[in-house]
């Protein structure tokens, strides 16, 4: 019998969900596929249908959560009465409160993520971004140059870069919760988005204090 999309989709989901929960739970390490094909009551072959192995179905996962940061960051982009500088900070502090709300699913994905043997997740997650932000972003910094806002010549190449340091600010963060077993300090996350953003003033030539992405309290929720 032939499945339909909706039926495809909505059992795709209940995989997905359910194994984080699992994840949440147990630990990804300790959660097997034969443990959730048993929980959802599904068989290995179905779940096979679905995703090529668990690693596969964990960057589904993350490749979900990002969508649904995306999805609430377009709304600001495409607003009429922002000018290119509230743009930018709104989207950037909206993801740091979306990533506060999902605090749990954030560490899950850091922890897992800390393991060398899964760095083909973390590239294939920074290739995404770059493909689905940096159009995005471009469209702001090229309303910013028309506003004179943002002293440089042409957007070309600066939304991708500005992407990739997103990136690099990422596994400095990664690296700081395995320094600290986890636990990592908000201070020290405000510290290095502090320099991410001084880097992207410098970088878009906007005036000195003018980027601020994020909220302090927002952070401290974030990652304490």
């Amino acid at each position: 019998m032939v499945r339909i999309s909706k039926d495809y989709d909505e059992r795709k989901k209940e995989i997905m969900e359910t194994s984080l929960q699992l994840f949440l739970t147990k630990g990804y390490e300790d959660t097997s596929v034969n443990l959730i094909v048993e929980t959802i009551g599904i068989s290995k072959g179905a779940f096979y249908y679905y995703f090529k192995s668990k690693e596969d179905l964990l960057d589904a996962i993350i490749e979900q959560r990002n969508k649904d940061i995306i999805d609430q960051m377009i709304p600001i982009i495409e607003h009429e009465n922002l000018n290119a500088v509230e743009k930018i900070n709104s989207v950037f502090q909206k993801a740091v409160r979306v990533k506060a709300e999902m605090k749990e699913t954030l560490h899950l994905i850091y922890r897992v993520l800390m393991d060398p043997k899964y760095l083909i997740i973390r590239h294939k997650t920074e290739v995404k971004n770059v493909e689905t932000l940096a159009p995005m972003l471009k469209k702001v910094i090229e309303q910013g140059i028309a506003e004179g806002l943002f002293k440089i010549k042409h957007a070309d190449g600066i939304a991708e870069m500005i992407i990739k340091l997103s990136s690099v600010l990422n596994d400095i963060i990664i690296s700081l919760f395995k320094e600290h077993n986890m636990k990592l300090p908000a201070e020290k996350a405000m510290y290095m988005t502090d320099i991410y953003q001084m880097a992207m003033e410098r970088i878009l030539g906007a005036p000195e204090g003018s980027i601020k992405l994020y909220h302090t309290e927002h952070m401290h929720k974030a990652f304490s």
